[in-house]
């Protein structure tokens, strides 16, 4: 029989071998809080930024040296918890190195390799396009040219805006009117206008920062105005310093009212407005402009650090956050339920049709460059991709294109791939078809916004935009 003392030596050493070696101490930890020290007390601001220049490279030696330490400690854990504590540590180092390739494998389980939905090499199935119309860019003060703005209003009414220049089109692609905002030195704040059915139409930012949501007649006439701070009155002090902007509006669904968020950073409440400016209601907690909107027309809101989209039913909602400076700036942290996920972005992201399964866009991290090529000090990416999760955080699946829109019976979803395909995704993650549309000359096509079950759509035309049926 063992002595106690020979048992306990045993013990001893069988729980010393199962401890994963605890690592030395580094001496730059020290390094770096001395440092930091002196930079807080430094007068002199080049001094200073030098002082916080070797901080930093101490920390990015630091990251370099824990990605491969820390990759491998979480390959290897098998106890939930801390797996996804050493994740979280991973992350951040990958993030600080400019290493996509392990924030992506983390955000997928370990499981990208497995888990892609494989596209034919093969041709795909042609639709030839018929032009209906093309519209010109128009330029924007800070961007060479403002972002199109594309709208399904109704069943039968979709529109395209410019902040100079709006279009209202039936559901045979037939234009019904035009509007031309008498623009000073405002820009639309980046929604630029909106229609109703009948051809009446409204904008915001005349003047810069105006504050006013201004009424016109199908013809062009003005009608009305109506201050932000009327459709959403201040509540509190905050609210009363802040600038009350029109971040957005929009026609409602049964195509008699608008619908529209006033307030800086996403808005301090929502509000309906009708057609003729007559009447107007602030929406209260439980009126969603998701569900008084065209049915998954309206995209996620808030502000650019932090937006959210609802499910089909509204019972569920998928979040978005990023910081705005910093190196995670380029890193959103996408939120539901219990779920977290981090990924390079930002991206696309909502919920499938009539579920609460969620699709994430990104972008597959570049091949590893071949020893002896010159490298920038950014991370390098690769094509877009769209993961794909279960509600309850599993990882299913991902694939190389984007989302583009619904299919016409709300059954499955469209992707566009770098080839210009538009790949057909079931909610089991099936591939159903491979289509690309093509213009009379048989080029492809690429789509900016489609409405399948019009057979209309928006494509990309060199730099002009077209309206186009198949």
């Amino acid at each position: 029989m063992l002595s106690k003392q020979c048992a306990l030596a045993l013990l001893t050493a069988a729980t010393l071998y199962a401890q994963t070696p605890t690592p030395p101490p580094d001496a730059r930890q020290a390094e770096i809080e001395r440092l930091d020290n002196l930079a807080k007390d430094e007068k002199d601001p080049e001094k200073q930024r030098k002082l916080w220049q070797e901080i930093w490279d101490l920390r990015q030696q630091q990251d370099l040296e824990n990605v491969p330490r820390f990759h491998e400690q979480w390959r290897k854990e098998t106890d939930p918890e801390k797996k996804r504590e050493i994740g979280e540590d991973l992350v951040r180092a990958a993030i600080s190195t400019d290493q996509p390739q392990f924030v992506l494998e983390v955000a997928t389980g370990g499981k990208l390799a497995e888990k892609e939905i494989k596209t034919p090499n093969g041709n795909a199935t042609g639709l030839s396009l018929h032009i209906l119309k093309s519209f010109d860019p128009e330029p924007y003060p800070f961007e060479q040219q403002a972002a199109w703005v594309i709208r399904r209003m109704t069943r039968d009414r979709f529109e395209l805006w410019l902040p100079r220049h709006g279009w209202l089109f039936d559901g045979k692609g037939k234009l019904l009117n035009e509007a031309h905002p008498p623009r000073r030195d405002g820009v639309g704040r980046q929604w630029y206008g909106a229609f109703v059915p009948d051809g009446r139409w409204v904008t915001t930012d005349i003047w810069d920062y105006d504050r006013t949501l201004h009424f016109f007649t199908r013809s062009g006439k003005w009608r009305k105005d109506l201050s932000a701070d009327a459709l959403v009155p201040p509540t509190s002090e905050d609210d009363r310093w802040a600038r009350s902007i029109i971040g957005w509006c929009r026609c409602v669904k049964d195509g008699r009212r608008f619908v529209l968020s006033v307030g800086e950073n996403g808005g301090r409440g929502d509000a309906w407005v009708s057609a003729d400016g007559g009447e107007h209601h602030r929406l209260t907690e439980n009126e969603s402009p998701w569900k008084i909107c065209y049915p998954r027309d309206l995209e996620p809101k808030g502000m650019y650090t932090s937006l959210s989209i609802p499910n089909d039913r509204g019972d569920q909602i998928i979040g978005y956050t990023v910081p705005g400076h910093g190196a995670e700036c380029g890193y959103p942290t996408y939120q539901w339920s219990e779920t977290s996920v981090q990924v390079l972005g930002p991206g696309e992201f909502g919920f499938w049709p009539s579920s609460s399964n969620v699709y994430i866009g990104t972008a597959e991290p570049a091949p590893s460059p071949q020893p002896g090529t010159e490298t920038s000090n950014e991370a390098e990416v690769g094509p877009a991709i769209t993961l794909f999760y279960n509600f309850d955080g599993t990882f299913a699946g991902w694939i190389k294109a984007t989302r583009v829109c619904d299919t016409a019976g709300g059954d499955a979803m469209l992707f566009h791939d770098e080839l210009d395909r538009i790949l057909t995704v079931t909610p089991d993650l099936q591939l159903r078809k491979v289509e690309r549309f093509t213009y009379s000359d048989a080029t492809a096509a690429p789509p900016e916004k489609l409405f399948p079950d019009l057979r209309l759509g928006f494509f990309k035309w060199g730099k002009k935009l077209v309206l186009a049926r198949w």
